[in-house]
């Protein structure tokens, strides 16, 4: 699978050996940010690393053996692959067998990635991950080619609906690919989850506040509820990661009386 694709950067192949322990997957986050900022695309740090990171847990937590990472340059992104000393088909787990403990894995790599797969070797096999990345975002929507559009909801969970089909016609509007798009909704369906979690029980006059900036080739996101907060995302959340790899920039704002994210997402350069 290794290819550099003919580009024309000083970008090369970089290689990690991991030991088969608990700190591999931290060791090859790390490594993938030096990497990253070798090659100078830092910002492509969250959806890299989250895939690294759950390529590697797989090989440890199901190989057992020592792993080789690979990180191969591509002229739209790169190649994530994982060497590891098992046989045996990767596969996806289903929804109703995933658990805390489990079992996300592969599903958040499907997310992330334009295509994954594995290769058999004779002593083991390779699991790889091709993610589509940008070289460097566009401004993000300001100024008068923006159109805002706000949402005022009651604070009903099953109100997520309205909130994916808006971001889903958005996202048409702004220009963006299918995978832009989930991803868009999917961030949507993350972050009202969040702030529906700031509530033990919500008063009747509880509300929402969803405004968007759409403009060609981007959106902005800003999500409110008037509560003061009960939990603040931590650096380390796997859902405030996950996140930061599904939109292009992304903020927690609190204040007295009231908390809300703010998310970017522009459009992929393919």
């Amino acid at each position: 699978m290794s290819s550099s694709g003919g580009l024309a950067t000083s970008r090369a192949t970089s290689r990690a050996a991991l030991a088969p322990d608990a700190d591999a997957p931290r060791a090859a986050r790390d490594f993938a940010a030096r990497t990253l900022r070798r090659w100078g695309v830092p910002q492509w740090g969250e959806p890299v690393g989250l895939v690294v990171s759950e390529l590697v847990t797989n090989a440890v937590r199901h190989a057992g053996t020592r792993a080789t990472l690979r990180l191969v340059p591509t002229p739209g992104g790169l190649v994530v692959e994982v060497d590891d000393g098992a046989q045996g088909r990767p596969h996806i787990v289903p929804p109703d067998r995933r658990t805390a403990d489990g079992g996300l894995g592969l599903a958040i790599v499907d997310r992330l990635a334009e295509a994954w797969g594995y290769e058999p070797r004779p002593d083991g096999k390779t699991v790889w991950a091709r993610l589509s990345l940008p070289e460097a975002p566009p401004p993000p929507a300001t100024g008068p080619a923006a159109d805002q559009i706000v949402l005022e909801l009651p604070w009903d969970k099953d109100l997520v609906g309205v909130v994916r089909s808006t971001v889903v016609h958005l996202a048409v509007r702004a220009g963006f690919a299918r995978r832009d798009t989930e991803d868009l909704r999917l961030a949507a369906d993350e972050i009202f989850s969040l702030m529906y979690s700031q509530y033990v029980e919500a008063p009747a006059s509880a509300t929402i506040r969803c405004c968007f900036l759409v403009a060609p080739g981007s959106i902005e996101l800003d999500m409110s509820t008037p509560v003061t907060p009960r939990r603040t995302p931590a650096a380390d959340d796997f859902g405030w990661h996950l996140l930061q790899a599904l939109v292009d920039d992304i903020e927690w704002v609190a204040d007295n009386g009231s908390c809300g994210v703010r998310a970017a997402k522009w459009k992929s350069v393919v």
